[in-house]
């Protein structure tokens, strides 16, 4: 089961998601299935910042 986040839905994030595609901004969306609001997992919150990481040094 996927654990929910009780912060934020993540219809919102989907959404801004597509307006940033729609308006041609630079963005890099990820949803980790196994976390809801925060990383509280090791592996999910490694992945974030190395992703993180590489969209800092593609678009800075």
């Amino acid at each position: 089961m996927r654990p929910q986040d009780r912060n934020a839905d993540p219809d919102q994030s989907r959404r801004l998601v597509r307006a940033l595609k729609q308006a041609g901004v630079p963005h890099e969306a990820w949803f980790s299935p196994d976390e809801a609001h925060g990383l509280s997992e090791i592996a999910p919150r490694v992945e974030f910042f190395t992703r993180l990481e590489a969209f800092l040094k593609k678009n800075l």
